[in-house]
């Protein structure tokens, strides 16, 4: 859930927000704030897809993400997991994955992100590594209410994502299970084994955000806050 928020751009005539939210089920939230002498321009919006096979030269025929297809689980499993999206607006637009895991499988689940040299969100400096395409910080303790509930991965693409462009590499590789025993396996559900709607407890989430007056990705999205219900 995201509250609203207001965005000032440097101009005498044209005052511009944009901003959408889409989730693993592709559904998208839009913000639009409309006052004297500001008006709306553009709608960004992404859709967002899953994948655990990308093997194929034609994108048409990677194989979406199912959860059927890693049960039941065992300890030291690493299933593949590729994050991909498009934007299905009609403005360029700065955007990030966030993937989302309960608290109570932060210690049993990390997410695997290739091309980071050997650095570790979960144990870097400011829990932050950045790619030469993506930024990439840890959250083990977000809070609802002001008690930790989940932990989360932002996942933030450094260059903007043109009109009908899709992301051209997936930030993330495969997610790594370790530490799994019989009585916790029962932390590992889904309602549903629908390929965008969760994996094994798992909720990721595409943001997309106008480039219009912002001077880069991060300080786009440190700008508006988020909570959650």
């Amino acid at each position: 859930m995201y509250h609203k928020f207001r965005i000032t751009v440097a101009s005498l005539t044209v005052m511009a927000l944009c901003m959408l939210s889409s989730t693993a089920t592709i559904s998208y939230f839009t913000d639009t704030d409309t006052k004297s002498n500001e008006f709306t321009v553009g709608n960004a919006e992404t859709t967002l897809s899953i994948f655990d096979d990308v093997s194929s030269e034609d994108r048409e025929q990677w194989r979406a993400f199912d959860v059927t297809n890693y049960t039941p689980l065992t300890d030291g499993i690493e299933i593949p997991f590729y994050l991909s999206a498009k934007n299905t607006g009609n403005i360029p637009v700065y955007q990030r994955f966030r993937v989302v895991l309960p608290t109570s499988l932060s210690n049993l689940v990390t997410v695997n992100f290739p091309n980071l040299d050997n650095c570790a969100p979960e144990t870097a400096p400011n829990n932050t590594c950045e790619s030469s395409d993506f930024s990439i910080t840890y959250n083990p303790a977000v809070e609802v209410e002001g008690e930790p509930t989940y932990a989360e991965y932002y996942i933030t693409s450094l260059t903007p994502l043109a009109l009908n462009s899709e992301t051209s590499v997936s930030p993330t590789e495969k997610i790594k299970i370790n530490g799994l025993s019989e009585t916790n396996k029962s932390l590992f559900t889904c309602e549903n084994n629908d390929q965008n709607s969760c994996a094994f407890g798992i909720n990721v989430y595409s943001d997309a955000i106008q480039i219009t007056g912002f001077g880069n990705a991060l300080e786009a999205f440190s700008n508006f806050a988020e909570t959650y219900n």
